[in-house]
């Protein structure tokens, strides 16, 4: 598993300041982690590109929109919930 989380919108990084371009850069690394089998949940807090984060997450209940980051206990606890059976590795 592996999470992602945001608290803005994709406005530069060391490639480009081009937030399309960004955007289209998460959503292949998103679909290539994906690929690998690699659960994908998502966290956005208080702002950020909602329907990319949506897309990315492995399911749609593997979404978390959280309006506060007084959200975030909540939100991982239900990530760790999710986990139920998992077993860590070297």
């Amino acid at each position: 598993m592996l999470i992602l989380l945001t608290d803005g919108l994709n406005t530069a990084n060391r490639f480009t300041t081009n937030p399309t371009q960004i955007d289209n850069r998460t959503a292949a690394v998103c679909d290539n982690i994906k690929k690998a089998k690699i659960k994908l949940p998502t966290v956005r807090v208080i702002e950020g590109n909602l329907s990319l984060l949506q897309r990315c997450a492995s399911a749609s209940n593997m979404f978390y929109d959280a309006q506060t980051a007084s959200r975030l206990p909540a939100v991982f606890s239900s990530i760790t919930a999710s986990l139920s059976g998992a077993r860590l590795s070297k």
